[in-house]
């Protein structure tokens, strides 16, 4: 809706600070993706190709300890990978390729 209405900034600042909220930004994992998903959507490629990294180094991060503590299920990580790969298509199909 905000898209049609031209409102992209509006809805980048609302991801931005609801994604913000909690430990640097990472304790709610969905939101970080959300925000990931929606600048892929608006071709800001590198930075939603950051916040799959950065959600991914996350989840592997608490995948060695012993403890989960993400708010991410299977899928949504999947989802993070495909991501983090048509992202990176744009600027680095070397990588991307590499990383699919």
């Amino acid at each position: 809706l905000y898209s049609k209405l031209s409102m992209d900034d509006k809805v980048k600042l609302i991801l931005e600070s609801t994604a913000g909220s909690g430990r640097q930004g990472k304790d709610n994992l969905a939101e970080y993706k959300r925000l990931g998903d929606f600048k892929l959507r608006l071709g800001l490629y590198e930075e939603a190709a950051a916040i799959y990294t950065s959600i991914l180094n996350e989840l592997e991060g608490s995948n060695s300890s012993s403890t989960r503590t993400h708010s991410i299920d299977h899928n949504e990580m999947m989802e993070c990978k495909a991501g983090l790969i048509k992202a990176m298509s744009y600027f680095d199909i070397e990588n991307a390729i590499e990383y699919a």
